[in-house]
Parts: C-alpha cells; sequence; structure tokens
C-alpha cells in the first residue's frame, strides 16, 4: 500500500487515484500527470463564441536531469456560446493526464476541446466548471477556475494547441511554487 507517487499534486486526498480506497482499489496504468497553468479570454455574440487559450504544461515526474519538462503553448478555438454576450477571463491550474506511463510535453499540441459553464454575473469576480482537453491531455482533476467579466452560459468549442516555446526545465520548488505549496522546514 502506497500513498499517491505525486503526493498533493493530485489533491490533499493522497488515495485520491485509487477511489480512496488503497485495500480495495489499485492503480495498474500509472499514467503520467501534468500540472497546466492556463488561462483563456473569451468572447461571444449571438451564441457564437470564440476563445484564445494560453499556458504552461509541466509533467509532474521528473527527467534524468532531476527536474520537470515544461513547455509553453497557446491556442485559437471557436464554438457555441449559450448565455449573456460577453467574455470572461479564466485562470486555472490543473492536473492533466494523458494515457501513457512517460510524460511527454509536447502532446498538449493537437485538436482540443473546452466544454464551461460560468456564472459570474458582477464583474466582481465568479466561478467557472468545466472539461478540457489540450490535445492528448485531459483534465483530470476538479476544474473551477475562477472568472473575471460578466458572463453566465454554457460555451463549448473547438480548436488547436500549438507549441509557443521550446521545451525547457523547471525545479521541484518552482513546480511547487506554481501550485501554491510550501516546502516543509527542515531543521
Amino acid at each position: 500500500m502506497r500513498v499517491d507517487p505525486i503526493g498533493f499534486y493530485g489533491g490533499f486526498n493522497l488515495y485520491g487515484y485509487v477511489s480512496g480506497n488503497p485495500i480495495k482499489y489499485i492503480d495498474s496504468l500509472g499514467l503520467a500527470e501534468y500540472l497546466i497553468s492556463w488561462g483563456a479570454v473569451s468572447g461571444s455574440r449571438k451564441n457564437l463564441g470564440g476563445l484564445h487559450v494560453y499556458g504552461t504544461v509541466i509533467a509532474i515526474a521528473r527527467n534524468n536531469n532531476k527536474l520537470h519538462n515544461a513547455v509553453s503553448f497557446s491556442g485559437t478555438f471557436f464554438g457555441v456560446d449559450l448565455g449573456s454576450p460577453g467574455g470572461e477571463t479564466f485562470t486555472e491550474k490543473q492536473i492533466f493526464s494523458d494515457c501513457q506511463k512517460e510524460p511527454d510535453v509536447t502532446k498538449v499540441q493537437g485538436l482540443s476541446s473546452f466544454t464551461s459553464v460560468t456564472s459570474s454575473l458582477f464583474g466582481d469576480g465568479g466561478i467557472s466548471w468545466g472539461l478540457y482537453n489540450f490535445g492528448k491531455l485531459t483534465s483530470t482533476s476538479d476544474a473551477f477556475s475562477e472568472v473575471e467579466g460578466y458572463d453566465f452560459g454554457f460555451v463549448t468549442a473547438q480548436g488547436y494547441t500549438k507549441l509557443s516555446s521550446e521545451i525547457f526545465e523547471v525545479t521541484t520548488k518552482d513546480l511547487n511554487s506554481i501550485m501554491g505549496l510550501k516546502q516543509p522546514n527542515r531543521n
């Protein structure tokens, strides 16, 4: 019996990867996981919507240099926006996975989809919940986002994400900082 190999990156339940029951269930696949820090700016008119997505994907597993591979990406999406006309800005830090054991941050590139329900009526901020696929990476954690702007509605859009940087490496300390985690003091 073992706690989640990615620690708290998968959520506060260290046995969430086995539905909270490590005695009864196992994670035989051990799929690659990624942290994606991303944002989206959207707008709509007459139920047609578009959005621009941008962000950075970081492999949670370390590479041979004991660092985490990362790459920046962006994409344009078009689809249906059922709700009030206008737009919003999403910001999110979220865990994604793919169907492989070895991480490859370039899998963020490719045909992508964005489905979201948003409530931001007063311009002071709101929330959005959604399902997101960027290339071959799929959101796995609760996908609640902070929203700025005025909107109330449902958006579903498809597009293509492409790499906007070369692969670079980040330290575990940088990864923890992005996630909002603090390193324990070692006295």
